[in-house]
């Protein structure tokens, strides 16, 4: 099993404890920038200003990945394969932290690319 573990404080204190589950359709989402936690969209909400993304590439390709805001910095963990952004490659388990930018351009590699964005505020 491969598993990460992303650590969100709330953003009040004294909140009961939640627990909550979801499922990333891989193949839906095949070739374009998903947000899978922090929204009101279906998604698994938090109680903080985060919103967790996933791109699953099987192909070379330009993604874009725009921040909420000018404020917001954003973490970058390629999972698997290979993906240059902002004039950085990462491969596999390496990552990028980015901020004060109003968007984050992202060339996938030649082979099957699995990244996370991790959005929160700076």
């Amino acid at each position: 099993m491969n598993a990460i573990y992303v650590w969100v404080l709330p953003n009040r204190l004294m909140l009961s404890p939640s627990y909550a589950r979801s499922h990333f359709d891989a193949e839906a989402g095949r070739n374009k920038i998903m947000t899978l936690v922090g929204t009101d969209d279906g998604t698994v909400p938090v109680p903080q200003d985060v919103r967790v993304s996933r791109l699953v590439s099987d192909r070379v390709g330009l993604y874009t990945y725009v921040p909420a805001s000018g404020e917001h910095g954003v973490y970058i963990f390629a999972l698997d394969g290979e993906v240059t952004c902002e004039g950085t490659t990462l491969r596999r388990r390496d990552s990028k932290g980015i901020w004060g930018v109003e968007q984050l351009t992202c060339q996938t590699g030649p082979m099957n690319t699995d990244l996370i964005f991790v959005e929160t505020v700076m």
